[in-house]
């Protein structure tokens, strides 16, 4: 744990972080490299959350689901990754919408 006035910086990134995600500060040596730990654990978590995203996009279909609601499920999806920064382009969001739904309906 870090002495000094770097002490009570560490102690603000380790009080801002969820207690299972704490353990990337162990044993560091000052408040730099605790933050370095931290910005690399939490960008591949947004990493991970971005792929998830991606996937489930990829796999909405319309099935028996309205048309409104599926499209809304969509839009939900993207709206998540245009507020995380990865916007979806407009004719992307339509090949998805038209690759989800069925033979019968195109």
């Amino acid at each position: 744990m870090p002495l000094g006035g770097d002490h009570y910086v560490f102690l603000a990134l380790l009080s801002s972080c969820d207690p299972g995600d704490q353990i990337v500060m162990t044993s560091v040596t000052s408040s730099t490299i605790a933050w370095m730990r931290l910005n690399k654990h939490y960008t591949n978590k947004s990493h991970n959350h971005i792929m998830s995203l991606k996937k489930c996009l990829s796999f909405v279909t319309k099935d028996t689901s309205s048309i409104n609601s599926y499209l809304h499920s969509i839009l939900l999806i993207a709206n998540k990754l245009s507020l995380i920064g990865h916007p979806i382009d407009d004719l992307d969001l339509v090949i998805i919408a038209l690759n989800g739904l069925s033979p019968s309906f195109r």
